[in-house]
This record gives C-alpha cells, structure tokens and sequence, in this order.
C-alpha cells in the first residue's frame, strides 16, 4: 500500500544533515507515500545517499530562490493526499506521520503543526502556543 502523505524537503546547503533526516522519514511507523528532495541551487550540488532503501526518492535541482520556492516546488511534483515538509537538518520522531494522517481523517482538520523538541543538544524555536491552548485561540493566533 501507498502512504498517503508525500514528504517535500527544501536543500540548500544541507548535504551533512540530509541523510539523517531522510533516515526519519523512512524510520517512519506510517510509510509516506515518496520523498521530494528539492536541491534549492546549493553550490556543490546536493546528493541522494548510496544504497537509498527507503520510500521513492526524488532529487531535483532548481535555481537558488530561497525555501519557499523550493516547497512550492516540490509542491508541484507530488502524488500523495497529503504533504509534510520537513528541513533538511531538521528530523522526525518515528510516530509524527502517523499521528499527523490519524488527525487528518477528521474531515473539519485543514492543517497541522508540530512542534520541536527542547532536549538537550536541541533547540526549540517558535512562538508555538502552548500545549493547553483552545482551539478558539489557536485559530486566531494562526
């Protein structure tokens, strides 16, 4: 079966961080569906990693135009119902697709976010409300 979900991974610059994060995705408990890789123009050309075992993986490459180019254009390309996009130094803890495709069947969810880990050897970054917050508030805040 085909996941549902096909991931977009925005590259500029990340070649020491994109194997890993490819790892997340595939390390997932709910397969996605296939991974675009868009290799924002980086100067040294970004790689897909030897012996790939994991979901299809695409590799473009697209003149430098920052990151939300690079998603709309990977935007473009994909076949899944669904689309998560994940930084390519950035990674996923096993049970985020999973939990994701859960909320989404749901027919009155429209979007989701996750938030990062604060751990040590982590960073968090924001604003994200916090944990408690109301739906009503949330939907004003976003």
């Amino acid at each position: 079966m085909q996941g549902l979900t096909s991931v977009v991974i925005p590259c500029y610059n990340s070649q020491a961080f994109l194997e890993e994060a490819l790892a997340s995705v595939r390390e997932q408990t709910t397969p996605v569906r296939e991974i675009v890789v868009v290799d924002d123009g980086s100067p040294t050309p970004i790689r897909a990693p030897a012996n790939w075992d994991g979901p299809t993986l695409t590799l473009v490459r697209t003149p430098n135009r920052k990151t939300a180019a690079a998603r709309n254009h990977g935007l473009g390309l994909i076949r899944g119902e669904l689309v998560a996009f994940l930084d390519a130094d950035d990674l996923w803890l096993p049970e985020k697709i999973a939990s994701q495709e859960r909320a989404f069947a749901d027919p009155t969810v429209a979007a989701s976010y996750t938030r990062c880990t604060e751990e040590p050897g982590f960073f968090a970054f924001g604003p994200y409300p916090p944990q408690n917050v109301s739906d009503a508030e949330l939907l004003r805040v976003l």
